[in-house]
């Protein structure tokens, strides 16, 4: 099945979990510094 692949990928690649979780924090940080600098 799909999950258990993609698990035992993650599992056994952890860096891949790590780029996907930086994929979705990134954004939201950059977007947070700007209305920092944005209202200074």
């Amino acid at each position: 099945m799909v999950p258990d692949s993609l698990e035992v990928n993650i599992s056994n690649n952890p860096q891949l979990l790590v780029t996907r979780v930086n994929f979705i924090i990134l954004p939201f940080y950059y977007m947070l510094l700007y209305q920092l600098l944005l209202a200074n």
